[in-house]
Formats: C-alpha cells, sequence, structure tokens
C-alpha cells in the first residue's frame, strides 16, 4: 500500500477528533489545518446543540406526563415554574460559543490528567457532560479478544518458532486486509 491509501484508509473518525479536542492539552489543535480546525469546532457545537436539545425535551416530556386534572392548585403551580425554569435553562447558540470560549481560555497545569480536569470543570457543564458521553471506556473488549483469537490460529504448535515481529505484521496484516 502507498501512503497516500493508507492515509485515506485511517482517516480519523468525527469522534476521534471531537475527543482529541476535548483533551485539554491537544484543545488548539495546532497540528491540524485550519479548515480542519473548523470543521472540528463546528462538529463540537453540532453535537453540543444535540446533546442539550435531548435533555430539554426529555426535560419537557417528563414535566407534561405529570401534569394530571386531578391536581391541586399549588401542586400544579409547582409543576408551571419547573417548566418556566425548563425554558429558561435553555442554551443558545452564543451560549455554546460562549462555553467553548472558556473552554479555551481555560488554564490547563503540565502533566494535568483528562479526567481530573473534567472533574474540576464544573462552570463547564455541557462539555464536560459531553466528555463524558464521548471520552467514556467501552465496556466490549471484543477486538482485544477477537486479536488474541487470531494470534492463537497464527501461532500453533507448528509455528512455535515464529518470531514476534513476524507475529506482529501477519496480526497487522489479517486485521488491515480483512
Amino acid at each position: 500500500m502507498t501512503l497516500s491509501a493508507l492515509e485515506v484508509r485511517f482517516l480519523p473518525a468525527s469522534a476521534h477528533l471531537v475527543g482529541l479536542f476535548l483533551n485539554p492539552p491537544y484543545r488548539e489543535m495546532n497540528f491540524l489545518s485550519e479548515e480542519k480546525k473548523e470543521n472540528v469546532l463546528a462538529t463540537v457545537k453540532a453535537m453540543l446543540s444535540d446533546f442539550i436539545e435531548e435533555y430539554e425535551n426529555s426535560s419537557f416530556d417528563k414535566i407534561s406526563n405529570n401534569i394530571s386534572p386531578n391536581n391541586s392548585e399549588n401542586e400544579m403551580f409547582d409543576e408551571f415554574l419547573d417548566l418556566s425554569f425548563v425554558k429558561k435553562g435553555k442554551m443558545k447558540k452564543n451560549d455554546i460559543d460562549i462555553e467553548l470560549d472558556k473552554y479555551l481560555a481555560y488554564p490547563v497545569a503540565p502533566g494535568t490528567h483528562i479526567l481530573e480536569f473534567w472533574k474540576n470543570a464544573t462552570d463547564l457543564k455541557h462539555l464536560r457532560k459531553l466528555a463524558r458521553t464521548i471520552l467514556a471506556i467501552p465496556a466490549s473488549s471484543s477486538t482485544s479478544e477477537r486479536l488474541f483469537s487470531t494470534s492463537g490460529h497464527v501461532l500453533n504448535e507448528k509455528r512455535t518458532r515464529l518470531k514476534s515481529a513476524n507475529l506482529e505484521k501477519i496480526l497487522f496484516l489479517n486485521k488491515n486486509m480483512t
């Protein structure tokens, strides 16, 4: 394979780039072109607005399901106050920009661990929730199990003298050629 074929085959997904942006030491993405940086920021903004919209819709559903004709006047008034609070809690596009600007200006000490940063960044509540979603560790280990299964087939009794470098190359080819 040529270098250009490898570059096309192993393009990072948008989730990878968003995850990179949410890692404080790399948030400026100096190694990307300006066009790619803008695309990543646009993706983050879209994800934030979708995330917030989903949250707000679920809040409206909870409140509207709680309203019944048998409620007393006080209960209905409390529900109305809750509903008006949720409406006020809506995040506008410029609020998203403000939170992103705040994140980009946030001071980060060298060697700060990514999980500690997001644990302590309480004033970036929407980005913090997005980081929790994007940076979550997958619960499945099927990829690594599949790789170990393949290595078990390649390295058997007849191939015990296979060098580790050659085994790695065979596994790499097996994984990427299928």
